[in-house]
This record gives C-alpha cells, sequence and structure tokens, in this order.
C-alpha cells in the first residue's frame, strides 16, 4: 500500500485516489504532529521527543495533549479509508509510522534527482533532464502553514537552498545550450518563490538580453532593483549595474535614415524642467560633461539628493515610490531644462547642475528642499544633500 505525501508547497496525503490536505480546516497542532511524524517516519519517537520538540513549557499536561491530538489526527485521516491501526503506530510510550503504508514523499524525490543531477558520469541532457524534473517538484517551501514552527525551520531552509542551487546549476546548463527562453521560464518560477536572491535577478536579465528582449531586460532591472531596496536597503550591486550597461550598449538596431534617428533622438516637447534619465544614462552624460569641462573650464556640481526618515524611526518603504515620485516633481519644477537627474538608489536621487558656482548650487539644493517640505508637510520624511564640483 503506498501513500504519495507532498510537503513542499503544501502538505497532502494521497491514498487509492483520495486526498487529505492541509487546505481544510482544522488545527495547526493536528498537521505539525503529522508532518514530524512523517519527516521521521523511519523511526519511532518517544513521547518526550514530541514534547520537547511540539509543546511550549507552559503546557500543564503535555502527554496527555499528545495523546488527545494523536487521536484527532487518526479521526482526521479517516477519509483516507485506511485499515486497521491507521497509519500510526503506539507502543510503550512511543509513537511511529505505520511501514504497512510505504511513503513515496516529494521532498526526498526532490533530493534524490538533484543528487542524480550532480552525477559528473552523466550527460548534459541527462543532467538537465533530472534537474528539471526536480524543479517540477519544487512547489514552494517546506510546508508553508508550519512555517513558525521551530523543527520546521532548518528543513525549510535545507530545501529551500537545494532548491536555489538547482536552479542556478540548472540555468549554466541550459546556457551551454543557448536555450535562454528556457532560462527565462525556470528563473520566472524561483522568483516567484524566491524574489530577493540577487543572482535570480541577474540570470533573467541576462537571458532577456540574450533574446534580443531589452525591453523588458530593462523592465525587470527597475523592478529588481527597487524591490531589493525597499525590502533590503541594498543598492544594485556591480553585477546588476553591468548589465545595464549592456543593455544600453547593444540595444540600438541598424538604422540607416537619418531623418529617422533624428526623429527618435528628439526630445518629447511637452517635457519641462529638468532632463530625468535613467542611471546608465546619466553616467554616459556625467562622462561626456567631464570631457567638455576640461576643454571649456565651465563648473558643473554633482549633487546626491537623499531621502530619510525623520527623527530615529524607520523609513516607510511601502511609500517609498510615493515619496520619491514627490520628490521627482519637485525636481523637475526647481531645475533648468539643461540640468541632469537621475535615480541613483531607492531612496537618493543624483543631480548635474550646469555652468554656476558652489554658491548657487547650494541655494539650488535648499530651494528643492524648502519647496519639499512646504509641499508635502505631512511626509515623515528629511531630505539631505551633498555637493561636489566635477
Amino acid at each position: 500500500m503506498t501513500m504519495n505525501i507532498s510537503v513542499l508547497g503544501k502538505f497532502s496525503i494521497e491514498y487509492n485516489g483520495k486526498t487529505v490536505s492541509d487546505d481544510i480546516n482544522r488545527s495547526k497542532k493536528m498537521w505539525n504532529l503529522l508532518a514530524f511524524i512523517v519527516m521521521n517516519h523511519n523511526s519511532a519517537i518517544t513521547q518526550s521527543r514530541f514534547i520537547d520538540s511540539l509543546w511550549s513549557d507552559d503546557n500543564n499536561n503535555p502527554v496527555n495533549a499528545l495523546k488527545t491530538q494523536l487521536f484527532r489526527t487518526r479521526e482526521m485521516l479517516k477519509p483516507l479509508g485506511l485499515e486497521g491501526e491507521g497509519c500510526i503506530l503506539s507502543s510503550r510510550g512511543a509513537y511511529s509510522w505505520n511501514p504497512e503504508f510505504e511513503i513515496v514523499l516529494d521532498c526526498e524525490l526532490f533530493e534524490g534527482l538533484i543528487q542524480d543531477a550532480e552525477n559528473a558520469s552523466l550527460s548534459r541532457e541527462e543532467k538537465i533532464s533530472r534537474y528539471m524534473e526536480a524543479l517540477k517538484l519544487y512547489q514552494g517551501d517546506f510546508i508553508p502553514k508550519l512555517a513558525g514552527e521551530v523543527w520546521t525551520i532548518p528543513i525549510s531552509a535545507r530545501y529551500h537552498s537545494m532548491y536555489l542551487e538547482a536552479v542556478k546549476s540548472l540555468c549554466e546548463l541550459l546556457e551551454e545550450n543557448n536555450d535562454f527562453d528556457a532560462i527565462i521560464k525556470v528563473i520566472h518560477k524561483a522568483i516567484e518563490i524566491d524574489n530577493l536572491d540577487e543572482k535570480l535577478h541577474c540570470l533573467l536579465i541576462l537571458a532577456y538580453i540574450r533574446c534580443d528582449r531589452y525591453k523588458d531586460a530593462l523592465d525587470h532591472y527597475d523592478n529588481a532593483t527597487n524591490m531589493l531596496y525597499r525590502c533590503l536597503g541594498v543598492n544594485p550591486s556591480d553585477e546588476l549595474r553591468t548589465l545595464y550597461s549592456q543593455i544600453m550598449d547593444t540595444q540600438k538596431a541598424m538604422e540607416t535614415d537619418l531623418a529617422i534617428i533624428q526623429e527618435q533622438l528628439m526630445e518629447n516637447s511637452s517635457d519641462e524642467g529638468a532632463f530625468f534619465c535613467e542611471y546608465g544614462y546619466f553616467v554616459k552624460t556625467y562622462q561626456l560633461t567631464k570631457r567638455r569641462l576640461e576643454r571649456l573650464g565651465l563648473s558643473t556640481y554633482l549633487c546626491l539628493l537623499t531621502l530619510q526618515a525623520d527623527s530615529a524611526k524607520a523609513l516607510d518603504f511601502a511609500k517609498l515610490d510615493d515619496y520619491m515620485s514627490k520628490v521627482l516633481g519637485i525636481l523637475k519644477i526647481s531645475l533648468r531644462t539643461g540640468d541632469v537627474v537621475s535615480k541613483y538608489s531607492g531612496a537618493q536621487y543624483i543631480l548635474m547642475l550646469s555652468c554656476v558656482n558652489f554658491e548657487n548650487a547650494d541655494i539650488v539644493m535648499n530651494r528643492i528642499l524648502a519647496r519639499y517640505k512646504k509641499r508635502h508637510r505631512t511626509d515623515r520624511v528629511t531630505l539631505s544633500y551633498k555637493i561636489k564640483e566635477i
């Protein structure tokens, strides 16, 4: 008699065409108890181990509570049509999985497939096949509804890490096959599971570039860098910035009509105020401006404008995009058309103020701060700036 048990993404037990899963409205304690038995199905579990692992110290009668939960758990599994003592046996103060019910456990299959894929004697295609099978099994982290239980934390972390490493290893193999469409599909699913792994974002952007999907690459770069800042407070890494530069360097298509090129170069006539551009363009503009200044002897100042929480409170990342949009609005009406602005990080703008001296640049920046404070008095944030001559 074989039972198919899933613990990756959800907890479910399928037997004889019938299924019981943690979708049903039953006590979390019962699912916790059952999962603990399933994950230790090769050994007997003593009462003391159950109590130490699953019950807090404030339970007055943990042995009685354990017996009550075991009874209710057995009752919960009755819809599976189990015969005899069911799948949980008790003997001399210990409990174990009934060996009459053979288990096919998705996490064990997942781990076995990854171990197979790492076999150096397999061909590239065989390795890809094993990894693909393994990733299909990983529908999410280990029993999410039990994520707060202490005993599940190391198990969940182990399988999560194994999954991410498998994704990255698979992408290396697919890259050798130039199968970038497959990489995009694999990474999309992986990002749904872990959207804070920067390497995944780098792999997806690179795959978009290889498929000539530059707009998708740029869009994902913006989304990824904003999310990483909001959630982790980190700025784009060197690897992400290098990919951004690569997009800029390769996205231009061949064009022979100079009139068409001129049209493409024309700025939208409705745009007013400072020129806002992506950071990659800002870098190129800065480099060009620096070259011109060395020849013409004109002065231009680089300014870094930073949005911070006022007092000792943490910055409300949920409202960060709204704050930054307000700052950009102030910049556009406060600066001249020849000034250049770019977003440097999730909470910073970088500016180039042309043909000004230090005193005038300082006046401009103070004017920006005053306008923001006047227009958005209720925002619990402050603006600060630094100025340096180019």
